[in-house]
């Protein structure tokens, strides 16, 4: 979750500064915030993937009950969800400039 938040400020920020700029300010894209942006969403992907992947051992191999292993079932869908959508909005596995 503190991946996501960090992700979530980073991007506000990159955003602030994409819509102040000017024609003439281009000539330094990309701008240091669009870099942490996409660093911060590989963090994010790496996270979504791992997560995902440790759905097995958390079904087959630990001592959790029924409910807490569907409540990090949830949680890494969600995760693994917002991972994909990272590759869809080409925030990773892009080019930024």
């Amino acid at each position: 979750a503190t991946v996501f938040f960090i992700f979530t400020i980073v991007s506000t920020i990159a955003l602030i500064r994409l819509t102040t700029t000017l024609v003439a300010d281009l000539v330094d894209y990309p701008f240091t915030s669009v870099i942490l942006t996409q660093a911060a969403g590989y963090v994010v992907f790496a996270a979504g993937a791992l997560t995902v992947v440790s759905l097995f051992p958390a079904w087959a191999m630990s001592g959790w009950g029924l409910w807490r292993k569907i409540h990090y079932t949830l949680f890494a869908a969600a995760l693994g969800a917002l991972a994909v959508m990272l590759v869809v909005w080409n925030i990773v596995f892009s080019a930024t400039a």
